[in-house]
C-alpha cells in the first residue's frame, strides 16, 4: 500500500484519501438537442477532490465562448451545435492516482 504524505508546519503528515472512483450512472451515450444548452456531468470522485479534465476526440477540451468546464467536474455547452457530436472522456486524478478515462458518445440532433 502507498501513504503519501504532505509537508506541513508539524512536520510531514500523511494524506487520507483515494484513488477518484466512478460514482453514479454513466450512460455509454447522449443525444443533445441542437441549438439548446446542454451539461454533461463527469461522474467520478475521489478523497481529496480529484481535478477533472475533458477530452473530445482525443482533443483536450478547456473553457471557450461556447464550453465550460466548472471545477465539479461537469461539462457546459452554452448552445449545442452539430461539431459537438463525437466522443467525449472525462478523467480525474489527485494525489493517490487517476482514473482511466470515462467515454461518452454524443451525438446532436434536430428536434
Amino acid at each position: 500500500m502507498r501513504v503519501y504524505t504532505r509537508r506541513t508546519c508539524l512536520g510531514t503528515l500523511p494524506v487520507p484519501g483515494q484513488i477518484p472512483q466512478i460514482v453514479g450512472l454513466w450512460p455509454p451515450y447522449l443525444i443533445l438537442a441542437v441549438d439548446r444548452p446542454a451539461i454533461v456531468d463527469c461522474p467520478l470522485a475521489g478523497w481529496p477532490p480529484p481535478t477533472k479534465s475533458w477530452n473530445k476526440d482525443s482533443e483536450p477540451l478547456s473553457n471557450s465562448s461556447r464550453l465550460t468546464v466548472f471545477a465539479n467536474g461537469s461539462l457546459s455547452f452554452r448552445s449545442v451545435t452539430m461539431k459537438d457530436s463525437g466522443l467525449y472522456e472525462c478523467e480525474a486524478e489527485n494525489v493517490h492516482g487517476f482514473t482511466a478515462p470515462r467515454s461518452i458518445n454524443v451525438t446532436v440532433a434536430c428536434e
